[in-house]
């Protein structure tokens, strides 16, 4: 079992949070888990994704919300108090390289960790087609958009996730929802408040005395589970702002 780099969370910019997720994915050798937040609050959006499209930008100009783009696809994100996770390593480390067995076997480490926190979670399992085409034309925003083997507590999405498999390297992250700003969230992505309140829920909603220090406790109690030898890494990111 190699050795497992944890980053402990910290704030960047939105440039500076994606350009250390890029580093990861192409210039690191070992497995990485990284969590972080967004100072300023930013919007992430897919690599094949026009920000025109997809976002209020008069509103996010207005309000000094930078808008960047990921190097994975998905739909659009909104880092307003959410906890956001990258996960990095070899492609050979799994032995299913398929991408959905690649988000099967991640999804199987963030379930771990949200069980542990005695949440009634469960998979969605694999999304059909006609149920994505529907997905789509709900609205673009990723929370809204059906996903395989999403994880599911009291029927609803708590975290978002995109991947990409460059070379012989793995990169997935996503958003978490820690506490969810339905109502500004909607104006950003051009969406309805009432629409994502049926579809997100939120850890602060579930366990409102929860911290981002004690889920960070919970990742690297269930990541030593797993049997992962931890790295600790502070202070030692490749950027900072």
């Amino acid at each position: 079992m190699i050795d497992l780099e944890f980053y402990p969370f910290e704030y960047n910019s939105p440039q500076t949070n994606m350009k250390i997720d890029e580093f990861f994915l192409t210039k690191s050798k070992g497995f990485v888990f990284r969590l972080y937040g967004w100072k300023p609050y930013g919007v992430s959006i897919g690599f094949s994704q026009q920000k025109e499209k997809v976002c209020n930008v008069s509103y996010c100009e207005k309000n000094k919300i930078d808008i960047v783009k990921r190097i994975t696809g998905g739909g659009a994100v909104y880092h307003k108090n959410d906890i956001t996770y990258m996960i990095s390593f070899p492609l050979e480390f799994y032995n299913d390289k398929t991408v959905l067995g690649i988000y099967r076997k991640n999804a199987e480490i963030l379930m771990k960790i949200f069980t542990s926190l005695e949440l009634n979670c469960q998979f969605a399992g694999k999304v059909k087609r006609e149920l994505r085409r529907e997905g789509m034309k709900n609205g673009i925003a990723c929370f809204l958009l059906p996903s395989d083997f999403e994880i599911l507590v009291n029927g609803k999405k708590i975290v978002g996730n995109a991947l990409r498999v460059e070379k012989n390297r793995v990169l997935q992250h996503g958003s978490i929802a820690f506490d969810f700003d339905y109502e500004e969230t909607a104006i950003v992505l051009n969406t309805q408040k009432e629409r994502l309140k049926k579809r997100v829920i939120s850890l602060k909603e579930l366990l409102p005395s929860l911290t981002i220090q004690d889920y960070q406790e919970k990742c690297i109690e269930c990541l030593k589970q797993f049997g992962f030898p931890l790295n600790f890494k502070t202070n030692c990111l490749p950027f900072k702002d």
